[in-house]
């Protein structure tokens, strides 16, 4: 964890001088409004630095650069021999020597003289720069300091965020030196060899030794290549019609009027489903583009990007680079390296795209806003992309439009304050918001509703198209053992495992653990095992024998992990190949197709009874992007809702279409609980192998932290106790102001053998 001790004192200006995102309550969701001079200012605060561009290292007698390599590390200094001085700058993946390893690194900063402390004669220097365009422009390294000072995470962790894959298996190419050397014919056998395409400095070594690789290297004749797999098509697969452009409605007109007014400022558009937010997306990129900037558009899902590239790349022309994690390695390096380098102005992704090395940013759009899918929750750097969008339109001058149909409640409680300026969007185009019918599920059998069985007859029969949400997936919730009433666990978690019929086993969809499903019960011997609850698996074996003949589609992670299964399920949808899809939270975010006529949600209980609060809102957003799926091309439609819960605030809202009853409740109860946006929250999350000793050391965490100006609630076990094999204790810490929560948290003691994780504005608590 970084240290107060070594946080740049540039930051605690930043900190005790400008607004948060969440304004002086603060919030869980916090982004500084940086001044424009952030970048000038972080360079001019540091002595002996050189400035990000117009600076001259070839005729210094000494140059050290500032070296960032991908481990949860601080960045080290490394001198800069004469031959490479030219080549050097922020931005630039290097090699160079650590432990007796070669690494690749990213060069963060230079400077004329040593930092403070460092004796010049024991750095150790730079062997070679990376072929091709920078891997990171200026803007996006401070982008990476912030986050890093934010988020207390390494900034090592951030670069891998940044740049994913940096580091692993390094390719050695030819240099234009060698390239000479070629076309006069005197090129040895590892020149020769390299002639076709870079290979592993692994692959080298082992072919060629290392003596011969380093002796290349170290004579400027090979250098790191990124592997981009060169020709791979920038595309992805069109999916969904993309209309030419309507008639402006005159709120989308109202709505273009004020971004074209409010350039470079953080703006909130709320606008219902089918309102034509991607319409005002698309017209606001276009003035980007045309005044020469970039645009960089987030998505929370990959399951989104297909429909949203589609109508980006036939409307704006051009190539649109892609960003995301289904992608392969070789893709996303290819697509970085036609931003970097200028060949593509629009990037679409979800949330590491965030990073996208786009120089002339005019707008950034961050579509759904409200989704939790924008945080991320694993690993050592946890961070809102979100949040963190808006500090990069600060840094670059870009607008910032947060777009959604349920703003966060953090969101709109800062338009209401005027923290951000709220555009509407209050009608849908083409015909009213669907009829949202409440089923109460209490006292009735089976889980699909005699309403709902009906609704789905009707919606096919007349042609159209139907989708079943439940946020569960699986065939049934867990085993038991009727004899006995166990209940089949996982052996690293404290969770029950879910039971997959298609393959016949109990899955753990934590950490992956899976046991064939048994005939008989583990602990008594008995014969009766049956499997209780139900997920989307087993919605669609019901449907196939309530429905014969109609064709059934399910899409949850267990039948989605590549973005050609998205793709292919989405064609079938938009081709009409499927009568209905049955899916987890990835069918409900954002789809367009107009020949859907019905939306069922088949339980809208499962978000409101986690232990979290905020599942009234998760609760709320779910329902309410689900119903927006039906009725979008003829105008109307139909949305079934079971609940056992018909009475609760969230559902009625969400029923009745009506954000602002809910906000209005919601806030009031926060308000009471001293909750977001009335505080700022953070998780600090011990785990360790024994029981006890994890107890122990939560315990000494909290006298620790107890008597700053932080209220400490816990330690407490987390809701999912045991996870991976090991335990897990946590603490909430609520605080008026970030300040006072990195104060408690920048220096916490060791406490040894335990892994100690903290999360600044967790949006999750399990």
């Amino acid at each position: 964890m970084t240290s107060i001790s070594s946080l740049k004192p540039m930051f605690f200006k930043v900190l005790a001088t400008i607004p948060t995102f969440m304004g002086p309550s603060g919030s869980t969701s916090t982004t500084f409004i940086l001044s424009r001079a952030f970048t000038a200012s972080y360079y001019k605060d540091r002595p002996g630095a050189l400035q990000p561009r117009g600076y001259d290292l070839a005729s210094r007698e000494m140059a050290f650069a500032e070296v960032l390599l991908p481990l949860a590390i601080d960045p080290l200094w490394y001198r800069v021999p004469e031959s490479l001085r030219q080549r050097v700058r922020p931005g630039v993946g290097v090699l160079v020597p650590l432990k007796g390893r070669k690494r690749l690194g990213v060069v963060l900063s230079l400077r004329m003289e040593p930092p403070e402390g460092l004796d010049p004669e024991g750095v150790r220097e730079v062997e070679a720069v990376e072929e091709g365009p920078r891997l990171l422009s200026p803007e996006v390294i401070e982008l990476m300091r912030f986050a890093s000072s934010h988020y207390l995470s390494p900034l090592g962790l951030v670069l891998k965020t940044a740049s994913p894959g940096i580091g692993r298996d390094i390719s050695l190419g030819l240099t234009r030196k060698a390239a000479e050397i070629l076309a006069r014919g005197e090129a040895d056998q590892l020149l020769s060899t390299l002639r076709v395409r870079p290979l592993t400095m692994r692959t080298l070594e082992r072919r060629f030794g290392r003596d011969e690789v380093q002796r290349a290297i170290r004579e400027g004749l090979i250098a790191p290549h990124r592997r981009t797999g060169k020709g791979l098509p920038a595309d992805i697969a069109e999916v969904g019609g993309t209309p030419p452009p309507a008639t402006l409605t005159p709120w989308q007109e109202r709505a273009l009027e004020t971004i074209s007014h409010r350039q470079g400022a953080p703006l909130l558009l709320f606008g219902v489903t089918g309102s034509g937010k991607t319409e005002v997306y698309l017209r606001a990129a276009q003035m980007a583009l045309e005044a020469g900037k970039g645009v960089l558009i987030l998505v929370p899902e990959i399951a989104l990007t297909p429909q949203l590239y589609t109508r980006f790349k036939r409307r704006l022309g051009g190539t649109i680079a892609v960003l995301h994690s289904a992608m392969t390695p070789a893709e996303r390096r290819e697509q970085l390296r036609m931003v970097a380098s200028g060949e593509i102005k629009v990037v679409l992704g979800a949330r590491s795209a965030l990073f996208a090395p786009l120089e002339e940013l005019g707008l950034i759009v961050v579509d759904e806003e409200h989704d939790p899918s924008y945080k991320q929750a694993e690993g050592g750097f946890k961070y809102n992309a979100r949040d963190m969008a808006l500090v990069r339109g600060r840094l670059q001058g870009a607008t910032v439009i947060l777009g959604s149909a349920t703003p966060s409640v953090e969101s709109f409680y800062n338009a209401k304050r005027g923290k951000f300026t709220l555009i509407e969007l209050p009608q849908r185009i083409g015909g009213p918001l669907p009829r949202v019918e409440v089923v109460d599920m209490r006292g009735k059998k089976g889980i699909i509703s005699p309403e709902l069985l009906e609704a789905l007859r009707e919606c096919l029969s007349s042609g159209e198209q139907a989708i079943l949400f439940l946020n569960r997936r699986g065939y049934a919730s867990f085993m038991l053992c009727e004899e006995c009433g166990e209940v089949l666990k996982c052996r690293n978690c404290s969770v029950s495992l879910t039971y997959h019929a298609s393959r016949e086993v109990l899955l753990c969809h934590y950490c992956g653990y899976a046991l064939k499903a048994p005939q008989v019960c583990p602990g008594c011997g008995g014969g009766k095992m049956k499997p209780l609850g139900f997920g989307t698996e087993r919605i669609v074996a019901e449907l196939e024998r309530l429905l014969p003949g109609k064709r059934i589609q399910r899409m949850d992670s267990d039948v989605v992990s590549r973005r050609r299964d998205y793709e292919r399920i989405l064609k079938g949808l938009e081709e009409g190949s499927i009568d209905v899809l049955v899916g987890t939270q990835m069918v409900v975010k954002g789809h367009d197709f107009p020949k859907i006529g019905l939306v069922g949600v088949v339980l809208a209980d499962i978000p409101l009874n986690l232990p979290d609060f905020r599942s009234a809102e998760r609760t709320f957003q779910l329902l309410s992007q689900a119903a927006g799926r039906a009725g979008r091309g003829r105008g109307g439609g139909r949305v079934i809702v079971q609940t056992y819960a018909p009475g609760h605030y969230a559902i009625k809202a969400a029923a009745d279409s009506d954000y602002r009853s809910f906000f209005r409740e919601e806030i009031k109860r926060r308000r009471e609980l001293l909750y977001p946006p009335f505080c700022r929250l953070a998780a600090v999350r011990i785990s360790g192998r024994d029981l006890e000793e994890v107890r122990g050391a939560s315990e000494r965490l909290y006298r620790y932290l107890d008597g700053r100006e932080v209220k400490v609630l816990g330690p407490a076990p987390a809701p999912i106790e045991r996870l991976s094999g090991r335990w897990r204790w946590q603490l909430l810490l609520k605080a008026r102001g970030y300040r006072a929560l990195k104060d408690a948290l920048g220096e916490l003691p060791a406490l040894k053998g335990m892994k100690v994780e903290v999360d600044i504005d967790p949006l999750s608590l399990l």
